[in-house]
Formats: structure tokens, sequence, C-alpha cells
């Protein structure tokens, strides 16, 4: 299996004060993960990095290879219209199959 994501000194964070910091990590392709924690822990701030929907403070997300630069965009279709708006949902979308070009009905 190879990298799906890979996380390299990943420093997230609000107006300079880290929520997850160095983080050193890979997330194999078709491993099943789960982001658990406490109240304040980062786990929303490392989904919005994964996003792209805020920026790293410090280090880099690799997504399949390329370095995350912006945040992912919905494709256009009235069916996801209203549907898929949150950084969250459109990556969920891209991640299971719209990349794939699988129909998102």
């Amino acid at each position: 299996m190879s990298a799906a994501l890979v996380f390299q000194n990943l420093t997230l964070g609000y107006d300079r004060l880290p929520a997850v910091q160095q983080l050193d990590t890979e997330i194999q392709e078709g491993s099943l993960t789960a982001i658990v924690g406490p109240n304040g822990a980062g786990k929303s701030t490392l989904l919005k990095g994964v996003t792209g929907a805020l920026a790293p403070l410090e280090g880099k997300v690799h997504i399949d290879g390329s370095v995350m630069k912006k945040s992912l965009t919905c494709p256009n279709s009235p069916k996801l219209t209203g549907v898929f708006r949150s950084p969250l949902s459109i990556w969920l979308l891209w991640a299971f199959g719209a990349r794939s070009g699988r129909s998102a009905d």
C-alpha cells in the first residue's frame, strides 16, 4: 500500500498559536483511521489542515503525493449543490469516489 496522506512536520493553529504540533506520520491508502481525543485536542484543526481550509503554520500535508496548496473545490453538479458545503464534506466526497470518476449519485 502507498501513503494516501503524509504529514511532514505539520503544525496547525490559529493566530500563530499551535493546536497540532510537529505531526510526522503517514496514513496508508485503504487503511481505517480514527482521529480521537478530548475537546480542544486539535481534531477539527487537523481535518481543516487536510482539506486546505487552514494553512499550516509549519510543515506540509501531502495527499496522494501532491502537496496540499489550496482548499479542495466541489465538482459542479446540480445534485451536489447545497449538500457538500464544508471543505471536509468535499474532501470526503473526493476521498470516497469522486476522484476516481465514480458518480456521487
